[in-house]
């Protein structure tokens, strides 16, 4: 997920909260490396279930995978109150010992927040999650720091200065001759006369600067893409050139680019005098689907990016499909193929997404079948995250010894490999 920030957030941001945000990853990744345990990776008030102050259970752990522990802390220890997280912190520090780090690597996790809602954004093409999303980073970058996981002593003795100097600055409003003095402070008609001239010499130039080569466009710059997508981009906006910065309008920058199936989204800003900066979030290819002799790429997102010839892209899973033809820019609707498509995005994650060459779904199954031949039998959906964290692990020692065809991760719990592929039930 971090990287995934750093490749589709980051370029969202202003150059100073770049910066910043570059700082925070960089100081949590140059902290000494984690074991990865068993986590929930959920674990919100919605899946702790209470018999009044009882806990009594923790559901939904279909998002359960090995990874970082203090992921579970992040809730507890910076949604719900001191108190509550001092508490927590202190129950585990006296079951499993002291973890110095354990604090401060939860609250990175809490602070990736705001950056996951802009990622689900910009996957399911939601603007009012990326909006709102990069508002509350850049809320998280203004507000104050904390430190450990309270508040910094620093900032605590700081508050009852700050509420003196707001109390000194309340300027009381006097009556009598003082009141008059202060009317005087007013200004005078001739100040409001040439300050309205100001603003009627502003518009103007304003109005004068939208009909004029002062300020048009000369210059696109693509960024966030890779040369290919960059230069369909700049190609798209040829017919811009020349226009005036203040007159371009974000609606007609995305009319032109929506035909772009490679692009999954972007943003522009202009960089007077004479610039149009664009930054792009293209999409990730993730497989070919095949449908008899005709073929499509579709995207990790399960958008149809083009049609292919049947054999290009032999590096890409194949996804066969009974279903009807597919729409190039238009998602997959196909049920099983949708399945596929996600299950291949979570391989991705799990980086077993380039051993993959073809994948077979149904109702009840998930199969991959991975270059060396060996079938990775997933079973249904449900853990898929879990299930591909376990094939991780035991791959590559399966691929080291040869000779099985196929690994069984259907109940992660009990991973089981064999060398009859369809062995007899």
């Amino acid at each position: 997920m971090i990287e995934r920030c750093r490749r589709e957030a980051l370029p969202l941001l202003e150059v100073e909260e770049r910066r910043r945000a570059e700082e925070m990853i960089s100081r949590f990744l140059a902290a000494a490396p984690v074991e990865p345990r068993l986590i929930h990776a959920d674990l919100g008030p919605a899946h702790i279930l209470h018999d009044g102050s009882d806990q009594t259970g923790v559901i939904d752990w279909s998002d359960a995978c090995l990874g970082d522990p203090p992921l579970d802390f992040a809730w507890s220890l910076y949604d719900t109150g001191d108190a509550l997280g001092n508490r927590v912190l202190e129950a585990y520090e006296r079951e499993c010992g002291k973890d110095v780090g354990l604090c401060e690597r939860a609250r990175f996790y809490h602070r990736l927040g705001p950056w996951h809602e802009v990622l689900c954004g910009l996957k399911h093409g939601r603007r009012e999650l990326v909006v709102g999303g990069l508002e509350r980073v850049r809320s998280g970058f203004r507000r104050r720091l904390r430190g450990g996981c309270g508040e910094c002593t620093a900032m605590a003795e700081r508050r009852p200065q700050q509420a003196a100097r707001a109390r000194a600055a309340v300027i009381p409003f006097r009556t009598g001759s003082d009141r008059m003095g202060l009317v005087r402070l007013l200004p005078s008609g001739r100040s409001l006369a040439i300050g309205f001239a100001i603003v009627l010499g502003a518009v103007g130039l304003y109005a004068l600067a939208r009909v004029t080569p002062m300020f048009a466009l000369r210059r696109i710059e693509v960024e966030g893409a890779p040369p290919a997508v960059a230069a369909r981009v700049r190609a798209a906006l040829v017919p811009l050139d020349g226009k005036s910065l203040l007159a371009l309008k974000g609606a007609e920058i995305d009319r032109r680019l929506a035909p772009l199936t490679v692009v999954a989204s972007a943003t522009y800003d202009r960089s007077f005098p004479h610039t149009l900066r664009v930054v792009v979030r293209p999409e990730h290819p993730a497989a070919v689907i095949r449908n008899g002799a005709d073929a499509w790429v579709v995207a990790a997102s399960a958008r149809v990016i083009a049609s292919v010839p049947p054999h290009s892209a032999p590096r890409l899973p194949r996804i066969w499909l009974a279903s009807d033809s597919l729409k190039v820019g238009a998602p997959v609707t196909d049920r099983l193929g949708l399945r596929a498509v996600r299950a291949l995005a979570l391989a991705r994650r799990a980086n077993l997404a380039g051993r993959v060459r073809v994948v077979r779904a149904d109702d009840h199954e998930l199969t991959f079948i991975l270059g060396s031949g060996l079938e990775l039998r997933l079973g249904d959906l449900h853990g898929v995250r879990l299930k591909l964290a376990v094939a991780s692990r035991v791959l590559p020692d399966l691929v080291a010894r040869g000779g099985y065809a196929y690994l069984d991760v259907s109940v992660p719990g009990r991973p089981v490999a064999g060398i009859n592929p369809k062995p007899a039930g």
